[in-house]
């Protein structure tokens, strides 16, 4: 039976702790965005129909906020002002009726940076621990956070080596049983929003608007599943 939704947030929240921990003692470099946003699905008190999981890359500049006592940042992932965030937002408004009920915004890594390249100097030369450690307990979350609430999720980019070990452990986690291919159909993976919109290529605005999200993203250019030969 899968964990109520609060008790894997619960969960998720201390492992963010953790990590700001071993890295303000071993990496002081890598800064470990929390995404607030979440803290209100954490009331144990109230019930949420989550209709979608949104997946990126890592929180940036925009998604950072302040810290806490703890030296954990308190951000926004898929902050409504950024270039990412603006258009996810736009895109998920015509499938959910409340974004802030209805969607959980996650990334594969907490890792604040810039960008990609700038992530991959904060991991330094072969394998790091704490940064493979963080990219497979994203996975977790995204697995177990699907069990809970049943939604869809939507992953956006995947083609880069940086996140691959967050991949590996995700096929790993949903395996290969028919109730895991049931799941596996309704995660999606496309390239990072702002590759699709920069390509001149039309989002499904058609296929959204009449069919819902689901049904929109399958038709876009580089779209693939997470297949259930992966785990």
């Amino acid at each position: 039976m899968a964990n109520p939704l609060h008790e894997l947030l619960d969960k998720l929240y201390a492992d963010f702790n953790r990590w700001t921990g071993e890295s303000r003692q071993k990496h002081p470099e890598i800064e470990i965005v929390w995404n607030k946003d979440l803290d209100r699905f954490r009331d144990a008190k109230e019930k949420f129909r989550i209709k979608w999981i949104v997946v990126g890359h890592n929180p940036g500049k925009k998604e950072r906020g302040d810290r806490n006592e703890a030296g954990l940042w308190m951000g926004r992932y898929f902050h409504p002002e950024g270039s990412s965030g603006s258009w996810t937002r736009l895109v998920l408004a015509h499938d959910v009726r409340c974004l802030r009920d209805e969607v959980l915004f996650l990334e594969k890594t907490p890792i604040c940076s810039d960008d990609v390249e700038g992530l991959k100097k904060k991991k330094g030369k072969g394998d790091n621990p704490l940064f493979t450690e963080m990219l497979e307990g994203m996975a977790k979350a995204v697995h177990d956070l699907q069990e809970a609430t049943e939604a869809s999720v939507w992953i956006q980019g995947y083609s880069d080596a940086c996140f691959e070990k967050f991949f590996q452990k995700l096929g790993d986690l949903y395996g290969a049983t028919e109730a895991a291919k049931v799941r596996k159909k309704r995660v999606f993976k496309t390239p990072h929003i702002g590759n699709i919109i920069r390509s001149g290529n039309a989002f499904p605005v058609e296929s959204l608007l009449e069919e819902g999200l689901a049904k929109a993203l399958p038709e876009i250019e580089g779209f693939e599943w997470l297949a259930p030969e992966s785990g």
